[in-house]
């Protein structure tokens, strides 16, 4: 039985990245647009679709009303934290404080380059024969928390500590949560990692800023940072290899790093609320429902991406794919994410180094709001024969 709804999708389909994606465009209809019972909400998924909503001036952030029937202290304390960050906020209070996270965002290049060096350098060169290493575990989750983590002011020691923690967080923001147990984790994680970041010495508080306002985007920053980096760079490494059989080159990374955007986005859905009646791609959406832009899907609009299920770095015909959402609104990790990316694979390109993945091992953890891996087996190996370079093999 073929799924009918975006939660079917997501539990039938997570392993087969083409057939998940069909999934959700027939679930869309022909217009892309329709009531989804699973989520309570009506779901965009068409490229066009998804642009209009996410352009709509009558939709706007959705705060957050968790369950308070269970562990209600607890749960509060997390739901004001959360409701405090610029993730639900709208206009030009989510644009302030975006423009003041940006710099900040930026001055971490540097330091991102030699923690992905400390990486790659660690990465051994195995034989054939070699016992393949969940590569997603051992490097790529580790380099995009020291990347966040050095950025906020932690150290590796606090990193290390915090990291099960952001783990459960990351899992409730991507709607991986399957219990009530592991909610109610969730929710403690978003406590205790804000009162640990409560604990530190940060003196410059932005103007404009409450010390409150500024550890709730602090908190928003350090989690945004991880699972979006990893799952990028185990997309590009999974699809990039394929474009190094035609020599790919530095200057190629960019476009390596935007494709394993639009091709398998880390972040799926972005949700809105209807702030007054609206009628919509001739749906009447009334006000205080709920509103799902399935960005995923929209990047693989077939309408808007010619050959969307391939992987293609130039693309001659596109539309504008909507990672991370679009606009002032975006979120601002995406600028971490994508530049940590690069960083990594050129680094590993330098390095005359790529990852040889077992594809059939590979094993995903997704959620209706953003995707995971749970596993990606693979070996490092050279690129090119030792002594030559990467211009003379390609």
């Amino acid at each position: 039985m073929k799924p009918c709804s975006l939660v079917e999708c997501v539990a039938a389909n997570s392993e087969d990245i083409d057939e998940y994606y069909t999934s959700i465009h027939r679930i869309g209809g022909a217009d892309g647009f329709r009531w989804d019972e699973s989520i309570n909400g009506w779901l965009g998924t068409s490229h066009s679709t998804c642009v209009d909503l996410l352009n709509c001036q009558n939709l706007g952030k959705n705060r957050l009303a968790l369950p308070l029937d269970v562990a209600k202290d607890l749960v509060e304390a997390a739901q004001h934290i959360l409701n405090d960050q610029m993730m639900v906020m709208d206009g030009a209070g989510h644009d302030a404080r975006r423009k003041r996270w940006m710099p900040i965002l930026r001055s971490c290049a540097p330091q991102s380059s030699a923690i992905a060096k400390i990486a790659v350098d660690s990465m051994p060169v195995g034989p054939v024969d070699v016992r393949l290493e969940d590569i997603y575990a051992a490097y790529l989750q580790p380099y995009a928390s020291r990347v966040i983590s050095y950025m906020l002011g932690l150290t590796e020691l606090e990193r290390v500590s915090l990291f099960p923690f952001i783990t459960a967080y990351v899992r409730f923001l991507d709607g991986k949560l399957s219990s009530e147990k592991e909610f109610l984790e969730a929710m403690y994680a978003v406590v205790y990692l804000y009162d640990q970041l409560s604990k530190k010495s940060f003196e410059d508080v932005p103007e404009g800023y409450r010390r409150e306002s500024w550890l709730a985007d602090m908190l928003l920053m350090l989690i945004a940072g991880h699972e979006s980096t990893a799952y990028l760079l185990g997309t590009a490494l999974i699809q990039g290899r394929r474009c190094l059989q035609k020599g790919l080159e530095r200057a190629q990374i960019r476009q390596v790093v935007q494709e394993a955007l639009r091709f398998d986005s880390p972040v799926q859905l972005i949700g809105r609320v209807v702030k007054d009646d609206v009628t919509l791609h001739g749906k009447h959406l009334r006000r205080n429902e709920k509103v799902f832009i399935h960005i995923g899907a929209a990047n693989r609009d077939p309408n808007a991406f010619e050959n969307a299920g391939d992987f293609v770095l130039r693309r001659q015909r596109a539309g504008t794919t909507l990672y991370f959402g679009a606009g002032p609104s975006a979120c601002p990790g995406q600028s971490i994410a994508a530049q940590s990316a690069q960083v990594f694979l050129d680094t590993l390109l330098q390095a005359n180094r790529w990852l040889d993945v077992d594809i059939a091992a590979v094993r995903r953890r997704s959620g209706i709001a953003g995707r995971g891996f749970a596993c990606i087996p693979a070996m490092t190996v050279h690129l090119w024969s030792e002594g030559a370079s990467a211009n003379e093999n390609s």
